[in-house]
């Protein structure tokens, strides 16, 4: 991440934005490494956050925008832009939702939510303070054309993200997403990214004791899938006796066969739906509904699914034809 550095950082303002963070996001603190990634980048020091999956990384993308602005702030001069570029499509486009919901303009270019309106446009005019994107769509012609052109865009950009940057080194494969680039994780990035030397680096730990790992034999052949049937408790008389799982596999035609295998096996009174496959193929309507009961969301809500059986990552989407069978 870097950003056009300030001449000096000014105390008001750092107090004003742990305030206005803290309640924007609803925590008690900004942690220690959100707070040096965010001072970083307000030094112009380019970084790079090693932070496990749920350990809070997002704050430290915003932290140099609410140094500049802050919800309800209309100043001409404070309306700084936050740009992120990520493979996540769907993890984006809920982003933007809950930064829209407090009060944060944000928008998520990706392919169904452009359909039929002028995002791009808006972007250029300056009308969000956070844009996310995929990296197909940052180097398309069109954004470059229209964003990254854009005079008001230019003068007001002070941050760039790269968000899953592993992603560089391990997924950027002709498999899966080469838009996102190729070679090796730490130095892979810093290369990739063109990086400074003397970036920072700043590493949190990804240790989890609230998680745990166990490793089962199969006892049956592969390709039946008959080890599946133990995921469906045997007292099991309604979906929701199914404790909600998600099943990788490894191609959309076994994620497929996976689905009617288990739909087979299901207790009898037991909805064939409870059981869905999810890939590219699936169409937004149908992803929306699937996305929405593999979250937390479900448990405020009645929800149907019990099992998903996936080829992506669940909040990983694709605007282009680059995720093969």
């Amino acid at each position: 991440m870097a950003s056009v550095a300030p001449p000096a950082l000014e105390p008001f303002r750092l107090a004003r934005l742990h305030q206005t963070i803290c309640q924007t996001f609803r925590i008690p603190s900004i942690p220690s490494f959100q707070l040096e990634t965010g001072q970083n980048t307000l030094r112009g020091k380019s970084t790079v956050l090693n932070v496990p999956t749920g350990g809070g990384k997002t704050i430290a993308f915003f932290y140099a925008l609410f140094y500049h602005w802050w919800p309800g702030n209309a100043h001409p001069d404070d309306q700084k832009i936050l740009l992120v570029v990520s493979p996540l499509i769907a993890l984006m486009e809920s982003q933007a939702d809950d930064l829209t919901a407090c009060q944060v303009p944000a928008v998520a270019l990706s392919g169904r939510r452009m359909k039929g309106a002028n995002l791009l446009q808006e972007c250029a005019a300056g009308k969000y303070r956070v844009i996310l994107s995929s990296p197909e769509l940052v180097l398309s012609r069109d954004f470059q054309s229209v964003v990254l052109a854009s005079p008001a865009f230019r003068k007001n950009v002070i941050q760039l993200v790269i968000d899953e940057a592993h992603a560089i080194s391990e997924w950027g494969t002709d498999d899966f997403r080469p838009d996102h680039a190729p070679r090796e994780v730490l130095d892979d990035i810093c290369l990739t990214l063109n990086l400074p030397n003397d970036c920072g680096h700043i590493l949190y730990s990804n240790a989890k004791p609230n998680i745990a790992l166990s490793v089962r034999q199969l006892q049956h052949p592969d390709g039946s899938f008959a080890d599946l049937v133990t995921l469906i408790p045997k007292h099991a008389k309604d979906a929701s006796d199914i404790p909600l799982t998600l099943i990788y596999a490894n191609s959309r035609v076994e994620v497929e066969e996976m689905q009617d295998f288990l739909r087979r096996h299901l207790p009898a009174g037991i909805p064939g739906d409870c059981v869905e496959f999810y890939h590219r193929y699936v169409s937004d309507e149908r992803k929306d509904v699937i996305l929405f009961a593999a979250t937390t969301l479900a448990q405020l809500f009645p929800c149907h699914l019990a099992l998903c059986v996936t080829r992506l990552v669940v909040e990983n989407g694709v605007d282009e034809a680059d995720d093969d069978d």
